[in-house]
């Protein structure tokens, strides 16, 4: 009897904890619903919600340290970012803490956290893009170019890790390498406002350095190197 009793009470404690469980899955994802609708008040009150049920819950933590990331509302964002990584180490949750710390600035710190963060997930392309773009804003282009490789050979279908790729090889002074990042970053991105820009890069760095006298007399200058046709 106190065999049956007992399995009783354990059956209800998991019927119950799994019926917590669901309903902190369901108020995340209406939460994150109401984020892609823009609707960043009614998102952050399922997420609180959520936490109200399930406190530790890194998921929950996660989505409501984005919403307020969208809300430029860094101090949060840093708070719910670094709860989440505390209950369940994720790369998307460094990203926001990294981004959130840059651009309230303290850039310092936001590079130490991705730094620490790709010793955990050295593949994840996101956190690799993140960190070249920090790292190129600060004029570290030996690291920021490692970091879009990286990228890069995780994700070769990330536009952005291109693009960036492409700029730390204009600023290093490295135009024909700047030539193949930007090429694959116009098949993969041809009609955004942004791809109508690097066209336009394109073709002066294609252009830059080229005297045409006539058809026969074609003058190529690339950085000290002349060369003629």
């Amino acid at each position: 009897m106190k065999k049956a009793v007992i399995i009783l009470v354990a059956f209800c404690f998991a019927v119950n904890i799994y019926g917590q469980n669901n309903n902190v899955k369901n108020l995340v994802n209406q939460g994150i619903a109401l984020h892609d609708e823009g609707n960043f008040k009614a998102a952050i009150e399922k997420y609180q919600k959520a936490l109200s049920i399930e406190p530790k819950n890194s998921w929950a933590n996660y989505e409501l340290s984005y919403t307020y990331f969208a809300m430029q509302d860094y101090d949060n964002a840093i708070k719910f970012s670094e709860l989440s990584i505390k209950y369940d180490k994720n790369a998307t949750a460094y990203i926001v803490l990294g981004n959130s710390l840059d651009l309230k600035g303290n850039t310092a710190k936001a590079l130490k956290i991705y730094k620490k963060a790709l010793k955990q997930f050295p593949n994840e392309y996101m956190l690799n893009y993140n960190f070249a773009l920090t790292c190129f804003n600060q004029k570290k282009y030996d690291d920021a170019q490692k970091a879009a490789v990286n990228a890069i050979t995780n994700n070769p279908k990330h536009a952005s890790s291109h693009l960036i790729l492409s700029s730390i090889m204009q600023v290093k002074g490295e135009k024909i390498k700047s030539l193949l990042p930007l090429y694959y970053f116009l098949m993969l991105e041809p009609n955004s406002q942004r791809s109508e820009k690097s066209y336009n890069t394109l073709n002066n760095i294609l252009y830059s350095g080229v005297e045409k006298k006539d058809d026969k007399n074609i003058t190529i200058l690339q950085g000290t190197k002349q060369s003629k046709n």
